[in-house]
């Protein structure tokens, strides 16, 4: 097993007993306001802030780490293309990945020309586009690991966002 598994889940076990701590002083705190001295009261405060902001600190690099590391998730999920959830040894994640592509604005030139070659180059008879059904249906076209149509430009990729469980 990795040890950078290891060393995140024992930090994530850490910091969950130090939360479930925290909160049981915060109970104390309050209960304690009416007899706790002015002088007291701002040590609190002063101690109270600054566990804030390390709170704050650990919560905004963890989030970017998450960012990161959810899309490269994401590429290898869709890589891998099996459709089933990544297990590790301590949890489950389900990505779902949603391709994003740019269309041409309603009325304009541009979708005139996309509806007419929609109709003639691939025998599809509408004047409106369902983009969400479009989008689904290239979602799961990328899903699969098949080509794209060509027609349609995807600029941004795909979308992905993460869900995760840990085991029991």
């Amino acid at each position: 097993m990795n040890e950078l598994v290891e060393s995140t889940k024992t930090h994530y076990d850490v910091t969950q007993a130090f939360h479930q701590d925290l909160l049981l002083l915060f109970e104390e705190i309050k209960k304690d306001y009416s007899n706790t001295a002015a002088w007291d009261l701002a040590d609190i405060v002063t101690f109270l802030k600054k566990i804030s902001e390390f709170s704050d600190d650990i919560r905004k690099e963890a989030d970017r780490l998450i960012d990161t590391s959810s899309k490269l998730l994401c590429l290898r999920y869709v890589a891998q293309g099996d459709g089933g959830p990544v297990k590790g040894n301590y949890s489950s994640v389900s990505p779902t990945v949603r391709s994003k592509m740019v269309t041409p604005k309603k009325g304009s030139p541009e979708y005139a020309n996309f509806v007419e070659e929609l109709n003639t180059k691939h025998g599809l008879k509408f004047t409106l586009i369902d983009w969400p059904a479009i989008n689904k249906h290239v979602t799961q076209l990328r899903k699969d690991g098949k080509p794209l149509p060509e027609l349609f430009d995807f600029p941004e990729g795909n979308k992905c966002s993460v869900t995760c469980r840990i085991k029991k």
